[in-house]
Formats: structure tokens, sequence, C-alpha cells
């Protein structure tokens, strides 16, 4: 688990891995302008300052840099 809170949250979207195309249902963590945290939507996830839930949406971290 992190320590200090993460910057923003995303839960509830499905993650989609740019590489490989694979889809998941799973939490998105960034911290400052990194990716800090990528968890399985079923776990609990860190705290964040600001949490957005995102249901029917598609998030692809790391696409555009």
């Amino acid at each position: 688990m992190i320590d200090n809170p993460l910057d923003l949250l995303i839960t509830g979207a499905v993650l989609l891995d740019p590489v490989d195309g694979r889809a998941q249902s799973a939490s998105l963590g960034i911290r400052g302008q990194r990716i800090a945290h990528v968890g399985p939507a079923d776990q609990a996830a860190p705290k964040a300052v600001r949490h957005l839930h995102l249901p029917g949406r598609v998030v692809v971290p790391g696409f555009i840099n």
C-alpha cells in the first residue's frame, strides 16, 4: 500500500494495455505526472485526493505521453 495519498484515483473503468491490447477492470492511480498504482478492481484501492468513478469508460494509460 502507498503511504501518501495519490493525486488522482480512477476506478470503475476498463483499463486497456496499449502494448498488448489486454482489457481488464482495474483501478489506476496518478501521483504527480506518473502512474503510481495499477490494481485489480476487486482489491482495496489506496487513498487519493481526487477520485473519479468512470463505469462504462475505457482508460488507456501511457498511450499519449
